[in-house]
């Protein structure tokens, strides 16, 4: 009989209420990060935020568009792209996204299990230690993910 690995009990990274296990866990980027120290003084811990503090910064400009004459030959993409004025200090997004709002900081929705796996340093720091620790030790996950978590582990005690 297989036992039962313990559910990641994780805290949210901005306002550190305990995410329900049957809620979805949400992550951000660094310029996320970055951006909800600068406009609420909040430092927080890990990549991965609730739902509520996901829809409150969800919508925040990372740029202002500003007036602009449309230069021939742009599509709407990159006539965008061309007149953005960012945030001072912006930290431009990884997923290949036109960067306008703090949207294109959101990665995307995950089980907590998987928002773990998928960033464990985050995992641990908000408090799924022990559920990492149970999926580096099952035979049942692929070895090279088995791995990659024991190392954040090792290298986080």
């Amino acid at each position: 009989m297989t036992k039962k690995r313990p559910a990641p009990r994780i805290r949210c990274a901005e306002c550190q209420k305990v995410i329900g296990t049957t809620a979805d866990a949400h992550r951000v980027d660094d310029e996320w990060l970055r951006r909800v120290l600068a406009d609420t003084g909040t430092t927080m811990s890990g990549h991965i935020v609730c739902k509520r503090c996901r829809d409150r910064h969800i919508d925040k400009p990372c740029c202002d568009i500003g007036e602009h004459v449309r230069p021939s030959g742009l599509d709407d993409d990159a006539l965008r792209a061309a007149s953005l004025k960012y945030v001072p200090g912006h930290l431009f997004t990884q997923l290949g996204r036109i960067d306008m709002d703090m949207a294109t900081h959101y990665i995307g929705p995950a089980t907590q299990r998987a928002a773990v796996i998928l960033d464990p340093v985050s995992g641990i720091e908000q408090g799924a230690r022990p559920s990492l620790e149970a999926i580096a030790a099952d035979p049942q996950y692929e070895p090279r993910l088995r791995d990659g978590i024991t190392a954040v582990l090792k290298s986080t005690r």
